[in-house]
């Protein structure tokens, strides 16, 4: 179903998602569509970093904005670039990187 979206609307409660990561917001992204989340820290993380893959917004009547910023992500040409960043950067490849430099300093 992931697959067949272009947006996806994560309209999560604040004090579930507060830190939490979101594996629907994972999979959805992997897939290349473009998530709207609210501007919680790990989802934010999750959609800005390395590159923008969706729109955070800070509280629910600004969430009709973020879908419309989404939309227009979702259209854009540099969209495709970024999904292919986000997926690099959460790749096995990059987490045995990560894990190898864990204890060196």
């Amino acid at each position: 179903a992931l697959r067949a979206c272009d947006v996806l609307v994560l309209p999560y409660d604040e004090s579930a998602y507060r830190y939490r990561v979101s594996v629907v917001l994972a999979e959805a992204v992997a897939l290349g569509c473009v998530v709207v989340t609210p501007d919680l820290p790990v989802l934010r993380d999750q959609v800005l970093q390395p590159q923008r893959v969706g729109v955070v917004y800070p509280e629910r009547a600004a969430l009709i904005d973020g879908v419309q910023a989404a939309l227009a992500l979702a259209g854009a040409a540099e969209t495709d670039a970024a999904f292919a960043a986000h997926r690099a950067a959460r790749s096995v490849d990059a987490l045995v990187k990560v894990i190898s430099r864990m204890g060196t300093a």
